[in-house]
């Protein structure tokens, strides 16, 4: 039997998901991990300047790699990563959250250590990530291994983060090699299969009798890494399709079947009548939220709805549990399932004119001319606020997608996950949209791009603060005012070299898009003026539906 460190065994299971990257910041209670990751071949430490962005990053890296690792010290170190595990947790991301914790041994002692909270308890930090994530356990001498093997299992499977806190004293503890692979695949029982074949000719029964038939498609279908079945599923069906705010990309939006965004209210006038119109809308891997609901404007009839989700869902009005998604979705996939074809007289995507555009930059500029400008292959990531409620309205190419924070929505957070998403990439262009007040929270995740070669594309909207609170109140107020920054000169002043332009004009914009391609050996930072109460119609549409709640 062949004997390794407990270390070893968790590097062998990274390094079996396919991870290359692993993200963090050290601490006194992780160096011994720390150390033996910066020496190992198989993987490339990345180190981020604060364990927040070290979170965002991680969350961007699994959402284009599928899994990821990320590594800080016990007590403030995993304490800093908690909003980002949390939003991980919200959008259903694949986190693997490692700690390294205080040695057991220590703790038998009850020593009154640092980075404790002094009250003779080591395990606070558990009870906070055990609500955050999916499982969380803390190492020990036991059966380590068996631990490890659950908590990534449970991970994958789950597409959730998970906790594994690693005590100082296990990092060169030796226990039996892995004997087999990961189980990566949610086991399903034979009472489950039986009730999945069931399920299934529930469905085809359901569509089979509807004449206009629409499939929203979500975010779980690209989670699950379902985008290849379910799009072959979608023209071999010949079915229509749209796809949820959050899930702009996942299938391919150049196809004649494809009808548009759908978000109750957010979506096109004619995209919302045509899919509240039909006779049965069949949601594959929906995330039922307030932005995907168009702040729950949408007016889907329960017994015309058809919900694949995770474990759970609705057929025929009648719920259902403990049914595994992937494996409904393969069987409804493969079922040869035939649907009408349901004619529609409007175009899917939002279309702009350029003589509709103005002088001054707008909304609509942004979306027009970034969608002439993306390219196959090409991730388009949008900050939390007002650039967020632009994420329904692009024309993405083949193979394009766009990532967003659709639920959790945590204002700093894209500027970290372009940094995971850039590791991650293997082809096509990383491309940014952030605001001047989220870039202010998280800035220093710019500095880690330049230090790892990494080169994003950056659109910085300069609006003067917080745009999207001014909408909601304190239009004027001092506290959604932000200090003016010289946004060109940062790549410098975190010692690095990039191509960086300001722009006022619609003119300005096409050109410093232009110029990136010939700067595409480099970060790239543009500039982009513009008045600092300009709000997308999405934004504007929810503004006024809270303002109606509060009345």
């Amino acid at each position: 039997m062949q004997l390794i460190t407990v270390a070893e065994y968790l590097f062998r299971r990274l390094a079996e998901l396919g991870i290359e990257n692993i993200i963090g910041v050290p601490g006194d209670f992780n160096l011994d991990l720390v150390e033996l990751i910066e020496h190992d071949e198989r993987f490339r430490w990345i180190g981020e300047c604060n364990e927040l962005n070290a979170s965002y990053a991680a969350d961007g890296y699994a959402r284009e790699h599928g899994i990821s690792a990320l590594v800080t010290t016990y007590g403030p170190g995993e304490l800093s990563a908690v909003n980002g595990v949390a939003g991980a947790y919200s959008e259903h991301i694949p986190l693997i959250k490692i700690t390294g914790g205080i040695a057991l041994a220590k703790q038998a002692k009850n020593l009154p250590l640092h980075h404790t909270l002094l009250n003779g308890a080591y395990d606070q930090s558990l009870k906070i990530y055990q609500q955050i994530t999916c499982a969380a356990e803390i190492l020990n001498f036991d059966d380590p291994g068996a631990q490890i093997d659950r908590l990534i299992e449970s991970c994958y499977q789950h597409k959730r983060p998970v906790y594994l806190q690693f005590p100082q004293d296990l990092v060169t503890h030796l226990i039996a090699a892995p004997q087999a692979k990961l189980n990566l695949v949610n086991p399903t029982t034979t009472e489950q299969v039986s009730k999945i074949a069931e399920l299934t000719e529930d469905i085809k029964v359901q569509i089979s009798n509807a004449k206009k038939v629409v499939v929203l498609v979500g975010e779980l279908v690209e989670r699950y890494h379902l985008q290849a079945l379910v799009q072959q599923f979608l023209q071999d069906s010949s079915a229509a399709y749209v796809v949820s705010w959050g899930a702009k990309g996942v299938v391919d939006e150049s196809h004649p079947q494809f009808a548009g965004m759908y978000a109750g209210c957010f979506s096109a006038q004619e995209v919302q009548d045509y899919v509240e119109n039909a006779d049965c809308v069949l949601a594959l891997g929906w995330l039922y939220c307030e932005i995907n609901s168009g702040t729950f404007s949408a007016k889907l009839d329960p017994d015309k709805l058809i919900i694949l989700n995770l474990n759970s869902g609705t057929i025929n009005g009648t719920d259902y549990t403990d049914i595994p998604f992937v494996a409904l979705v393969e069987s409804l996939c493969h079922s040869h399932l035939k649907i009408a074809p349901y004619p529609r007289d409007f175009s899917a995507n939002y279309l702009l004119k350029p003589e509709q555009l103005a002088p001054q930059i707008e909304h609509d500029n942004l979306i027009y001319r970034l969608s002439q400008f993306l390219q196959s292959d090409d991730t388009l990531i949008l900050e939390t606020g007002t650039i967020a409620f632009t994420s329904g309205y692009y024309t993405l190419p083949h193979g394009c997608k766009i990532v967003s924070s659709v639920n959790w929505f945590s204002i700093g957070y894209a500027l970290g996950a372009t940094t995971g998403i850039s590791l991650a990439k293997s082809k096509g262009r990383t491309i940014l949209v952030v605001g001047d007040g989220s870039l202010q929270m998280t800035v220093q995740a710019l500095s880690t791009q330049l230090r790892y070669g990494l080169k994003p594309i950056i659109l910085v909207l300069n609006n003067s603060g917080y745009t999207i609170e001014r909408i909601f109140l304190g239009k004027n107020s001092s506290y959604n005012d932000i200090q003016e920054w010289n946004y060109l000169r940062l790549p410098a002043a975190f010692g690095g070299e990039a191509y960086t332009r300001q722009v006022s004009t619609d003119k300005g914009l096409v050109e410093a898009l232009n110029d990136t391609k010939s700067h595409a050996n480099q970060l790239c930072l543009i500039e982009v003026m513009m008045d600092k109460y300009k709000q997308p119609p999405a934004l504007q549409k929810l503004a006024d539906i809270v303002a109606k709640m509060k009345k």
